[in-house]
């Protein structure tokens, strides 16, 4: 295990970063999913930070788990689960939220 990419998200684009190789798009979804065969639902994101009573999310397929939160209550460390269909394998996903870019434009 290890970091398979490195996913960077503005508001005009979001940006793959792979060994090697970097990619954008203005889609998150598509550009994990050209870029590493899956996609993850991101667009879900600011609507898991407003659920702050929650520490379980269920979107598109996937189980978000909010491990870990700020101290302004967002989320910090996510943990996604997508379990195997016919057509896909199954997906486990750590996800680190960087303060420093949080609001970046």
């Amino acid at each position: 295990t290890g970091t398979l990419a490195r996913l960077s998200i503005t508001r005009s684009k979001a940006v793959l970063e792979t060994t090697g190789h970097r990619a954008e798009s203005s889609s998150p979804e598509a550009l994990m999913q050209q870029e590493l065969g899956f996609s993850f639902p991101m667009h879900g994101f600011s609507r898991w930070c407003s659920m702050l009573g929650q520490s379980q999310i269920f979107e598109d397929g996937w189980a978000v788990t909010i491990v870990e939160r700020d101290a302004a209550g967002l989320p910090k460390l996510l943990r996604a689960v997508r379990l195997e269909t016919p057509a896909s394998p199954a997906i486990r996903l750590t996800l680190f939220i960087d303060d420093r870019l949080r609001h970046a434009s």
